[in-house]
C-alpha cells in the first residue's frame, strides 16, 4: 500500500511537471515616441499572483541570455518581464552600436529613468498574476543602471539588484525616493568604476536611509559574472565560481525581499 501510494505521487510529479508551459509573450509598449518591446516569461499554468522580477537588458540589447535566466526565474515560481530600454528595431550587433544605444540614456538621467518606469508600468498593469507588492529589478552592467534608476524614481520595489553597473547618483538625494531594498555586486578590480563613485553611491544609500548591501568580491573583474564576457577586453573576465557565489547572493536576496511582503 506504501508503495503504491509513493509510485502514484512519483507519477502526480512527473505528470505535473511535464504539463507546465513556459510562456514567452510579447508585450509593447511605447515611451516618448518610441515603440518598446519587451517579453513577459511565466508558467501558463499559473492561477495566483506570482512574485514579479523584471530584467533590464546589458548593452546589446534584450535577447536569448535575459530569456534563459527569465526561464530559470520562472522555474523559482516567478512571473518575469525581459524590459526593452532601446526601442523594438534597435538591436545593437557591435560594441560601437551598443554604445551609440545607450548614449542617449546617459546623457539624460530623468529620460534614463522615465524610459525604465515605462517598462514597470506597462508590465505591472498588463500582467495580473505579477504581484506589485512583490515587484523586484535585476540586471548586469547598463542592465544594472537601469535597474537602479528604475528605484530610484520611487517605484513600489521590493528589490533592486545591480551587477556590475555604473552605481553613481545624479544626487546625494536620489536615495531619498528608493523604495525597499538594494543589492549592488561589484568587482575590485573593475577599472570603469573609480573608488568615488563607490563612495557617492554610498552616501546616496545612507542620506536616503536605504536598506542596502553593498559586496566587493576580491581580484574579481568587471564581467566575473558573464560566462561571455570578452577575455581580450581589459578588466572583463568571467570567474565561474564567483558566478555561482554571486548567484546564490542574489537568489536569497530575491527569497528575502519577497517573503518580507507577503
Amino acid at each position: 500500500m506504501r508503495l503504491s501510494l509513493i509510485i502514484f505521487l512519483l507519477i502526480l510529479l512527473v505528470f505535473s511537471a511535464a504539463s507546465a508551459r513556459i510562456v514567452e509573450e510579447p508585450l509593447q509598449y511605447d515611451h516618448n515616441g518610441a515603440q518598446l518591446e519587451g517579453i513577459a516569461v511565466y508558467d501558463e499554468a499559473t492561477e495566483n499572483k506570482r512574485p514579479a522580477l523584471i530584467l533590464f537588458h546589458d548593452w546589446r540589447g534584450p535577447g536569448e541570455i535575459e530569456i534563459a535566466l527569465a526561464r530559470e526565474y520562472v522555474g523559482l515560481g516567478y512571473i518575469v518581464f525581459v524590459a526593452d530600454m532601446y526601442g523594438k528595431d534597435v538591436r545593437p550587433t557591435t560594441a560601437a552600436e551598443a554604445a551609440d544605444a545607450t548614449r542617449e540614456l546617459y546623457a539624460d538621467r530623468d529620460f534614463f529613468r522615465k524610459r525604465a518606469y515605462r517598462a514597470y508600468d506597462a508590465f505591472t498593469k498588463e500582467y495580473w498574476i505579477a504581484d506589485v507588492k512583490r515587484v523586484a529589478c535585476m540586471g548586469t552592467a547598463f542592465g544594472g543602471t537601469s535597474a537602479l534608476e528604475l528605484a530610484r524614481t520611487g517605484a513600489r520595489l521590493a528589490g533592486t539588484i545591480a551587477v556590475n553597473a555604473s552605481i553613481r547618483p545624479a544626487s546625494e538625494d536620489d536615495g531619498r525616493k528608493i523604495q525597499g531594498r538594494v543589492l549592488v555586486l561589484h568587482a575590485d578590480s573593475d577599472p570603469y568604476i573609480a573608488s568615488d563613485e563607490l563612495h557617492e553611491f554610498i552616501d546616496e544609500m545612507r542620506a536616503g536611509d536605504v536598506d542596502y548591501e553593498l559586496i566587493i568580491y576580491g581580484r574579481a573583474q568587471r564581467g566575473f559574472t558573464n560566462p561571455d564576457a570578452p577575455v581580450t577586453v581589459h578588466g572583463s573576465s568571467y570567474d565561474p565560481e564567483l558566478a555561482e557565489q554571486a548567484r546564490e547572493t542574489i537568489d536569497r536576496f530575491l527569497e528575502q525581499v519577497f517573503a518580507s511582503e507577503q
